[in-house]
């Protein structure tokens, strides 16, 4: 397993690192996994299913997910915050962070999206970097997906009406 989220992505055309970064180890080159080729091998339905087994494993004391860190950046005169997000998942002797921010001016002044996530993921026992993903996409579907779960295991039994409130790329 590559990948905190319990996908296989060995099957994926990686990038090469560009730019001179070249770290190998006896466990392989770290792995540079884009935007697209995140989109293109995680659906909806494995947020939904991978939300569900990491819930179970909170609730089983199998995944750490320690509190969110966020530095808001507003006081040095930036419309931006970010957050780190670390995590290990017992099953799949992963661990990681998520580097995730808002950032007001993006979309505007920068053509590109108010949110920006990074994910690395390493190797549990020797902390060596196996992959560093885009990670918009692993921000977005997931979250509406624990939503989902959390629906599904609490809601009627038939409900006649579910909404969902969100914002931006999450809601949709």
């Amino acid at each position: 397993m590559l990948a905190a989220t319990g996908y296989d992505l060995a099957h994926l055309e990686l990038s090469p690192p560009t730019s001179g970064f070249a770290m190998t180890s006896s466990l392989g080159p770290t792995s540079l996994i884009s935007a697209d080729q995140i989109k293109k091998y995680v659906s909806v339905s494995d947020a939904h299913s991978v939300a569900g087994e990491v819930l179970r494993g909170l609730a089983l004391g199998k995944v750490e997910m320690p509190a969110k860190v966020t530095m808001n950046l507003a006081g040095y005169g930036l419309k931006a915050w970010n957050t780190a997000m670390p995590a290990y998942i017992e099953s799949l002797k992963a661990s990681g962070f998520k580097w995730v921010g808002g950032f007001a001016d993006n979309r505007t002044v920068h053509g590109l999206p108010y949110l920006i996530a990074t994910i690395l993921v390493q190797d549990s026992l020797t902390g060596y970097p196996l992959a560093i993903m885009d990670g918009v996409h692993l921000t977005n579907v997931p979250t509406g997906a624990v939503t989902g779960v959390a629906v599904q295991r609490y809601a009627r039994r038939v409900p006649h009406r579910v909404g969902f409130v969100g914002a931006g790329a999450t809601a949709r």
